[in-house]
């Protein structure tokens, strides 16, 4: 730390920044007088503060700003940084976490003013309160329907370009909640007072610490980028515990489930999205990659000695807004092996996508793509999830179930069967057989249970055969 000493009206500073290569000690010096009309307390602060940014100039910290805001760094490093290194789809996931939990309540802060302990109760707080969960609901004594049809319009046209909220408005008049935002688009058309549709139901809600971590991770990249361009001196972040997750609900299949599943998945007419789920559940591909998946990609005419076998070739993925991007990881770069039964439904999937495209006609746009829209185009990324919904409707099947859990079902299945961390880890691309236990950790558990007891029933064929030790 820079050292201070008052002669007369000037401070004489001086800096050690150690030794250099024949043991001498190494200062700097420099002297500060402060401008007319501080006092003499006013006068020492400055001089402290002209000291603190001189030793950082000596130390080559030339770019050190810790007076800008926290916005106003966030705005470098995504139009600097972030372009350079991270995947687009991640960029924006970022900016939403940081727009939405971090920026409405910090933005307006300097660097130096983010310590440890604000950040640790900003964080904190968010878990406990930070949902943004308010919802409303219609009042009881107002005929929101009524409202809409008197003004001359259906619900969709009530809507103007927004007549996609026209949903809402159906489940609305039957009671459902929704958030005020999208409450406050229908009465500023209807041009009455928010209050006189709507009566709030649910104050704000806590924030899963998923979520929560998400939001503080995407902040801790950014500060660290701004050490390394050295705006700042450190991480006020690295000191400040990230929110602890616990286990995290992935709900899966079990294999009778799964053939209930099937079973109902049958009845789906659109080929596409059936060979897609098919496809996910027996190879834990995630979505995203096969929807970007090409035939150039697949191999179906292979074999070996035990038979018939295929391969898949997964190097690209495809986000929600249809952008081609690496898979998620480098180690999602990989070659899938699939048996006979996929080969076969994959055979007979391909001659009737021939068919398919031939009904087509003109209306078709050959892209190559195996798992293709109805007309050619990249497959919606809602529409497999939307499909698995009314497939297990009316089932005994979890309904969280969502397109994502086929992936978890062939990874839990795998591991039921008896299947090592380092084989799940390169089935599903994952970088780390770390990440592949955390990921799965009940599931690996109860395999281990399973195994503990199989062995106690291979040594006693489930009779009492041990005998108590005598008590000496």
């Amino acid at each position: 730390m820079a050292s201070l000493r008052k002669r007369g009206e000037t401070y004489h500073i001086t800096v050690s920044l150690g030794v250099d290569g024949n043991y001498k000690q190494v200062r700097k010096f420099t002297t500060f007088t402060p401008p007319h009309g501080l006092t003499e307390k006013q006068g020492k602060k400055a001089a402290q503060e002209y000291a603190r940014v001189f030793e950082l100039n000596c130390k080559g910290l030339t770019a050190y700003d810790e007076n800008m805001l926290l916005s106003e760094l966030c705005d470098w490093y995504f139009k600097t940084v972030a372009p350079n290194r991270t995947r687009e789809r991640t960029i924006e996931g970022n900016q939403f976490r940081l727009n939405k939990y971090v920026l409405p309540k910090l933005g307006q802060k300097k660097l130096k003013e983010l310590k440890p302990a604000m950040l640790a109760t900003h964080f904190t707080e968010l878990q406990k309160s930070g949902g943004y969960g308010e919802k409303y609901r219609v009042r009881a004594d107002y005929d929101l329907k009524a409202a809409i049809h008197a003004t001359g319009h259906s619900y969709r046209s009530f809507m103007g370009e927004d007549n996609h909220l026209h949903s809402h408005i159906t489940t609305m008049v039957k009671g459902s909640t929704i958030r005020r935002k999208t409450g406050e688009r229908i009465t500023d058309r209807l041009g009455v007072p928010f209050d006189t549709v709507f009566e709030k139901v649910q104050e704000n809600a806590a924030l899963a610490p998923l979520t929560v971590k998400g939001a503080q991770s995407a902040l801790n990249t950014i500060f660290n980028a701004a050490v390394k361009a050295e705006i700042i001196t450190s991480n006020p972040l690295a000191n400040v515990d990230m929110p602890k997750i616990g286990d995290i609900d992935r709900p899966a299949l079990t294999p009778d489930q799964a053939r209930v599943f099937l079973a109902n998945l049958s009845n789906i007419e659109h080929i596409g999205v059936r060979a897609i789920l098919i496809t996910e559940l027996f190879t834990g591909a995630r979505t995203g990659e096969l929807r970007a998946l090409l035939w150039n990609d697949v191999n179906l005419h292979l074999a070996e000695a035990v038979g018939e076998y295929g391969l898949v070739n997964i190097s690209k993925s495809v986000d929600t807004k249809n952008r081609v991007t690496p898979p998620k990881t480098k180690s999602s770069n990989r070659i899938i092996k699939i048996d006979g039964v996929l080969l076969h439904f994959l055979r007979q999937y391909r001659q009737a996508q021939a068919e398919q495209i031939a009904a087509a006609g003109s209306l078709w746009t050959d892209n190559n793509l195996v798992f293709p829209s109805l007309t050619g185009g990249y497959m919606s990324g809602n529409l497999p999830t939307k499909i698995v919904k009314r497939c297990i409707k009316g089932t005994d099947i979890d309904p969280k179930l969502h397109a994502h859990s086929m992936r978890h079902s062939f990874a839990s299945i795998l591991i039921d069967s008896g299947a090592n961390v380092k084989a799940v880890q390169d089935a599903l691309g994952h970088s780390s057989s770390r990440m592949t236990l955390d990921t799965y950790t009940k599931s690996f558990a109860e395999a281990r249970a399973r195994a503990t007891q199989a062995v106690s029933l291979a040594i006693t064929g489930g009779e009492e055969i041990l005998d108590t030790p005598p008590i000496i």
